[in-house]
């Protein structure tokens, strides 16, 4: 079940992000100043095979491979998204729906109509 994670505070004011995770799916939610969903970010399968749904305003949703990154010499190595987009399984937005059930109802059916859509289109 996804459980509220504390946010940094380095980056991004808690007032524009909510994170929530559990052992294998992280969910990440952005808020414009009106308080509406800015953008959506899913990571299935953490640690393993990961794969990301990303919805942005104004923007496609997606559903990519993410990918190792390029690790450059004096950094922290950095997951990247893949630019090839993928078919969203049905069985991730079953995933989904089974694990948020203590989200909001406004901003899991947000979600839930945009990985809809995806599968959609």
């Amino acid at each position: 079940m996804l459980k509220p994670l504390l946010n940094d505070r380095r980056l991004v004011n808690e007032d524009y992000r909510r994170r929530f995770a559990d052992g294998s799916m992280s969910l990440t939610l952005w808020f414009d100043e009106a308080n509406e969903i800015l953008g959506v970010e899913i990571i299935f399968d953490l640690l393993l095979d990961e794969h990301a749904f990303r919805w942005i305003r104004n923007g496609k949703a997606r559903y990519v491979k993410v990918d190792a990154g390029v690790e450059k010499p004096t950094r922290h190595s950095k997951q990247i998204l893949s630019v090839q987009n993928l078919i969203l399984p049905f069985s991730r937005l079953e995933d989904f729906k089974a694990r948020s059930a203590n989200l909001s109802p406004v901003w899991r059916d947000f979600i839930l109509g945009k990985l809809t859509e995806l599968i959609g289109s």
